[in-house]
């Protein structure tokens, strides 16, 4: 009798194991038109982030949603096998925007400024051309009380304007490639660079990139270097 309780308890035992070890899901993603994008493998116990899909023009990223309509983005956990299907909106629909002639180009070409965003991204790549015209700036107040998560900057952008994010309190992350019009002068525009670029610039001309001053936080580098200077900027609210 001990024995076949001994053997039931391990029975039990190996079944309560089995069901709390994690499982193995696939997520499927698919494109609006139901071709499959690409095959996600994860744990139940683990979070996976989804890709932020980007095109250069017309369309912007929202997530991706059951048949039912649960949307997802960014870091998640799941607990069953599922297949989800990319969410996107016309850029037309959900940027309010301005069309302006850029003076310092000396063309006829029009921009757009981007005024307002009306849709539901929490992590928002604005696209470099809407309605076939460059996004050139963003103005003042333009994000203002947005619920963003993250915000990518095309490199067409060389203008944002004061508060452009002010009050976006869930906001942790903005990649920018653009250049700072503030910083023109006498025809020289000094373009903004990330750490990565800045130290493959650095390695590429170990010569004429050397350190003319040191401001503690401030680096100001040598004449025939293509970077003028670096400089720490501490994390700040945008909007400040």
């Amino acid at each position: 009798m001990k024995t076949i309780f001994k053997a039931l308890l391990l029975v039990v035992l190996l079944l309560s194991v089995n069901s709390c070890a994690p499982k193995e899901l696939e997520i499927n993603l698919y494109t609006e038109e139901g071709v499959l994008f690409q095959t996600l493998t994860t744990l139940t116990d683990s979070s996976i982030d989804l890709p932020i899909t980007y095109t250069a023009q017309d369309t912007v990223y929202v997530g991706w949603e059951t048949i039912e309509g649960t949307l997802y983005s960014g870091s998640v956990i799941f607990d069953e096998n599922l297949s989800l299907y990319l969410v996107e909106e016309q850029a037309d629909d959900v940027f309010v925007i301005e069309d302006r002639l850029y003076p310092q180009l000396h063309s006829n070409q029009m921009y757009v400024y981007i005024h307002e965003y009306t849709g539901e991204s929490q992590y928002l790549r604005i696209p470099e051309m809407i309605s076939g015209k460059p996004v050139k700036g963003i103005v003042e107040n333009a994000f203002l009380n947005s619920n963003f998560i993250e915000v990518f900057i095309p490199n067409t952008v060389n203008k944002i304007e004061e508060y452009a994010f002010a009050n976006n309190l869930s906001l942790t992350y903005v990649e920018f490639y653009g250049t700072d019009v503030s910083l023109v002068e006498e025809d020289v525009i000094e373009t903004m660079i990330d750490g990565i670029e800045l130290n493959e610039i650095l390695e590429e001309n170990p010569t004429t990139c050397t350190i003319a001053q040191d401001l503690n936080d401030i680096k100001i580098y040598g004449d025939r270097c293509p970077v003028i200077q670096s400089e720490y900027i501490e994390t700040r609210t945008l909007g400040d």
